[in-house]
């Protein structure tokens, strides 16, 4: 049996912090790099729609439609919703649509769809009581995706973690 001496134990604590400070530095790096992109989003978003005959008023409204829709219906688990729809739903242009939630999220409505659709995803894994006999399949049909391998990019994008290695730790806890 291999006994760690107090000097080797010490060596290998050094390591080990090192290792950790290193990964702590990556993920801070990581989280400027993120905070960055999404000023820079945010300027060219400005930018984009400065001729926009949309006031702050009517931006809100219609965001906090959007935001109605995204949460108390089913229409985005549908596999054909669409940015169109969306608007149709609203009442509004898609223009207008896609203009509100670019400035107000910072990314595209499929960006926002995606994220949005990976959020009910970690929900309905984590509610084991009513999803833990769906596949990743069925789960992806569920809230949208037409297709698990776009689910398990879009998964790992939002995540950091594929699907399984999400389900295993929800399955741990």
């Amino acid at each position: 049996m291999f006994r760690l001496t107090p000097i080797s134990m010490q060596h290998f604590l050094l390591r080990s912090y090192r290792r950790i400070r290193e990964n702590n530095h990556a993920l801070y790096e990581k989280n400027m790099q993120l905070l960055q992109n999404a000023e820079d989003k945010r300027k060219e978003s400005i930018e984009k729609y400065a001729g926009s005959t949309l006031k702050d008023e009517e931006k809100d409204q219609l965001m906090q439609q959007i935001s109605h829709i995204m949460n108390e219906t089913e229409h985005p688990f549908s596999p054909d919703f669409s940015i169109e729809v969306l608007a149709t739903l609203c009442h509004s242009k898609y223009k207008y649509v896609s203009q509100v939630i670019h400035e107000q999220t910072g990314c595209h409505f499929s960006q926002y769809l995606n994220t949005f659709r990976i959020q009910e995803a970690c929900r309905r894994m984590k509610d084991q009581d009513h999803y833990s006999r769906y596949t990743l399949e069925a789960l992806a049909n569920s809230i949208g995706f037409k297709s698990r391998s776009a689910f398990i990019a879009s998964f790992k994008k939002n995540t950091g973690l594929s699907p399984s290695e999400f389900l295993k730790i929800v399955r741990e806890s």
